[in-house]
């Protein structure tokens, strides 16, 4: 028997909760290990004592976001989201699903008569509404354009006349969010003081305290004794005292300042405690030879699909 098509979706909301569990110890953690079932089923439970109609909250398996989880994506929009708490999923449901703000990014532009972006054609509103596709691109390669990072709809456009700029908000991406682009590299296809790699976590750690929290995304440390070069601890990881884990996306040495994944900065840190730092390895040959010395257990392949990290923040 065939099934036929629907003429529109049959939820107007349909949110995927990831809730997958990976093995304990396991690098790149995973969503079940930062409360995600729990939120999911609070998610759940409040969304139907707002009295939501036509939605769905699905469990699902891993969106492969893991070192931003929990994390969780909302069609149709194709919203993503990093959450931890249940004052994050109330704001949510709040913000996104009952009242439509969802998350947006500030673009400027140039305008001209006949232009790409034709200043009679913006005046008329010819734009608004419009879909909009960001990409990566590398000034040195254009107009080639590179990996698809977001999608969003041209919200309310602003133009200056005088300048020939104007700017206007892209409206359907979760921004606060570091993104990830797959990309084709020589890429190892084991993970970092794994069997396969034999590298011993212990023996690459650094020590220290927690020093101060300047923002969700961001802390310093001290007490590292003889602290790394910038990008050192870049797709690393850290675990404090209490027992946190989060994924580090950025370390700088002069200012002994950590970028994480997760805005759970000020809700899962804590200033004095204790934080062990571990080093990150983006699986190249070159970085498996440089940086640890290892390239004897360097498990690649000329073009495997890798991950490469986009810092927003």
């Amino acid at each position: 028997m065939a099934v036929q098509p629907t003429e529109k979706p049959f939820y107007e909301t349909h949110v995927f909760c990831c809730v997958n569990q990976r093995p304990p110890g396991h690098p790149r953690s995973c969503c079940a290990d930062r409360g995600s079932k729990d939120l999911h089923g609070y998610m759940k439970a409040r969304a139907k004592e707002l009295g939501i109609k036509n939605i769905r909250v699905n469990q699902s398996g891993c969106l492969e976001r893991c070192e931003l989880g929990p994390s969780m994506v909302i069609y149709p929009e194709g919203v993503w989201y990093t959450y931890d708490s249940h004052e994050d999923v109330d704001e949510i449901l709040t913000k996104h699903i009952i009242n439509g703000d969802v998350g947006s990014m500030e673009i400027t532009f140039a305008h001209s008569d006949g232009g790409t972006l034709d200043t009679a054609e913006l005046n008329t509103g010819f734009w608004d509404g419009a879909t909009v596709q960001m990409y990566l691109v590398d000034r040195l390669t254009l107009p080639a354009l590179g990996d698809p990072i977001f999608t969003g709809l041209i919200d309310t456009v602003s133009i200056n006349p005088i300048g020939s700029s104007g700017s206007f908000d892209i409206r359907g991406i979760s921004v606060q969010a570091e993104a990830f682009i797959q990309t084709y590299q020589p890429m190892c296809r084991t993970d970092l003081f794994s069997p396969l790699c034999q590298l011993v976590a212990t023996d690459w750690d650094h020590a220290g305290t927690v020093d101060t929290i300047i923002y969700r995304f961001n802390f310093t440390v001290s007490g590292l004794g003889a602290p790394p070069a910038d990008g050192w601890f870049n797709q690393g990881t850290f675990q404090t005292a209490s027992g946190f884990k989060g994924t580090i996306a950025n370390w700088v040495l002069s200012s002994l300042k950590i970028t994480t994944y997760q805005p759970n900065c000020f809700s899962r840190l804590t200033a004095g405690e204790g934080i062990t730092l571990y080093p990150g390895c983006d699986k190249t040959a070159a970085t498996c030879r440089t940086k640890f010395n290892n390239r004897i257990n360097h498990q690649a392949e000329a073009h495997f699909l890798g991950i490469n990290s986009i810092v927003g923040v």
